[in-house]
């Protein structure tokens, strides 16, 4: 999966998350951080490299999905 489609996979999931939040737990405001990392065939990279990769960029979407508010 290319990684603009990943993005779009995790929005989706995001928007049908805050769809069901407000159906079924009003007043309560679920959402979904994520971090994409995609790596070009061939790459020669660590498992705990890529989970902190992953990690970092989960966290900066965190950071700015609470700035949007």
């Amino acid at each position: 999966v290319r990684e603009e489609e990943a993005h779009a996979r995790c929005g989706d999931a995001a928007g049908r998350l805050q769809a069901f939040s407000g159906l079924y737990h009003p007043g309560y405001d679920m959402s979904l951080s994520y971090g994409v990392v995609h790596l070009p065939a061939g790459t020669k990279i660590e498992a705990e490299q890529v989970l902190q990769l992953a990690d970092e960029r989960m966290y900066r979407h965190k950071v700015g999905r609470r700035a949007a508010r």
